[in-house]
């Protein structure tokens, strides 16, 4: 049983997101946090973790927490979970994407609106933003009759918590409460309790426990996650005069709670690092728009990148090696060696062997594999007629052969010699030498993107590969229509 009238505060850690934020800046505000904020009267303070992907700055946040002898749950990022998570098609079958008359002809922002849409599973796993209030929403019910689902920056000062709690009270008939928030650009200013802020930003969203509404989680962040509620809710705001955008769900109708709220008390938004992103002009609310776009995919791509190097040096562990002889070999018994541009399945005889090796332990087959990629190579170097391209490969046999390629490279089974060899066929065939581009932007088809794969990866290119699996990805979804799927369980 919960005291009446009991208020929690649930503050949401998320990733520093460059350059929407200053790096660093998530450790420096709840450090500030921790030192400067008072005691607030009836109410427990939470932080909650949300899939912090550094493992340095996660032990960095929880060593302050708990230091200050402060509380705070975890909901941790799964390495393994969100390499399970794909990439986003569907919007994009009337586009031409990312190739094509259709495409070209589209304006850069339309093509930029399509092209980051095609993170949404990753951004809705990795950011988890509408998921994580959530979690804090169902927590906080279980701990308090008011609850205080708040970005990880909010601050409170004595005065701004007393009129909030004093607004609160007053009207505790309501399931809502709309907490204006101010932005800072000196976290110092909020110690000086003759100063007054603008409260002029976008609002946060106090619960009473029993209230109905949740945050919708389809709304990915940067997609206006929060304001799908607020326009729920019947809340007036500049959102009242955006355009929808047909990517997107369709803007949300009203809540049976609708205008069951009323503004209570004020909350400040530390400094994020950036002072040109913090006001409330149209000039400022663009530049926070367009840095928080950028940090979005930029996060996404680092994080893809850093998990393939991972997986490239766990690839020279020693582990069981089952044998070659069925991809690698002709039904006399000799070896594959004869696969041609025009040979539809020589690709997939290739990635079959190739994919087929866990390297440690298997110097012999490493070394017929080796060569069996060489000769495609040398083979293949001479322009011909591709004929009909086999059926693309599931995108993680394609995983896994780049894992091979790679460790091929790394043991030294590979040489430098043969490095040359691909560079030369990449050359030979795009026109441009491989330290220019080692993937092509069109779609080279499943035999040609094989082969850009194995430079890509003998390269150790893990954003060539990476945009080439997304690539085959892509032609998958063509193929059967089905895209990277949901996001994985979010708990």
């Amino acid at each position: 049983m919960t005291v009446p009238n009991d208020f929690v505060l649930l503050r949401i850690l998320g990733n520093d997101l460059p350059p929407r934020h200053e790096s660093g800046q998530t450790v420096r505000n709840l450090r500030f946090t921790l030192e400067n904020e008072p005691s607030l009267a009836g109410c427990t303070k939470v932080w909650i973790l949300n899939r912090i992907v550094c493992p340095r700055v996660e032990a960095e946040l929880i060593g302050l927490l708990e230091r200050h002898g402060r509380r705070y749950d975890r909901i941790p990022f799964d390495a393994d979970a969100y390499r399970r998570v794909g990439w986003s098609f569907a919007h994009t079958s009337r586009t031409g994407y990312l190739s094509g008359p259709a495409w070209d002809a589209l304006p850069e922002g339309e093509r930029q609106r399509i092209y980051e849409k095609t993170y949404e599973f990753k951004n809705h796993y990795v950011m988890n933003n509408n998921g994580a209030r959530n979690h804090a929403l169902t927590l906080g019910r279980s701990l308090a009759r008011w609850v205080l689902p708040f970005d990880g920056n909010c601050f409170f000062t004595a005065s701004a918590w007393n009129q909030l709690r004093e607004d609160v009270l007053a009207q505790p008939d309501l399931s809502y409460f709309i907490v204006p928030m101010a932005r800072v650009i000196d976290n110092a200013a909020l110690l000086d309790p003759d100063l007054a802020f603008p409260v002029t930003h976008e609002p946060q969203v106090l619960f009473r426990s029993d209230a109905r509404e949740a945050f919708d989680e389809r709304f990915r962040y940067g997609k206006r996650p929060k304001v799908e509620l607020l326009m729920r809710l019947g809340v007036p705001g500049v959102w009242d005069f955006w355009k929808g955008d047909p990517l997107e769900p369709k803007r949300p109708d009203p809540s049976p709670d609708a205008g069951r709220f009323a503004p209570a008390g004020w909350v400040a938004r530390l400094f994020s690092g950036h002072p040109e992103q913090e006001g409330a002009t149209a000039e400022a609310m663009l530049a926070r728009y367009l840095a928080r776009h950028a940090a979005i995919l930029s996060m996404i791509d680092g994080l893809d990148e850093r998990l393939l190097r991972e997986d490239w040096e766990a690839g020279l562990q020693p582990s069981a090696h089952e044998g070659l002889e069925g991809p690698g070999r002709r039904e006399d018994g000799a070896e594959a060696s004869e696969h041609r541009d025009d040979d539809p399945a020589g690709a997939r005889k290739v990635l079959d062997a190739v994919s087929g090796l866990t390297l440690a332990g298997a110097a012999p087959e490493a070394e017929r594999v080796a060569a069996l990629l060489k000769t495609w190579f040398v083979d293949a170097r001479a322009p011909t007629d591709p004929g009909p391209d086999p059926a693309p490969a599931d995108t993680e046999r394609l995983r896994r052969f780049t894992l091979a390629v790679h460790a091929l490279r790394r043991a030294g089974t590979l040489s430098e010699r043969d490095e040359a060899t691909f560079r030369e066929w990449l050359h030979h065939r795009t026109g441009r030498p491989a330290e220019d581009d080692p993937t092509i932007t069109r779609d080279p088809g499943p035999a040609l993107a094989l082969r850009h794969l194995t430079v890509a990866a003998c390269l150790g290119d893990a954003r060539g590969v990476i945009d080439l699996l997304k690539a085959n990805e892509f032609r998958l979804y063509r193929s059967n229509g089905r895209d990277g799927g949901p996001p994985v369980e979010t708990s």
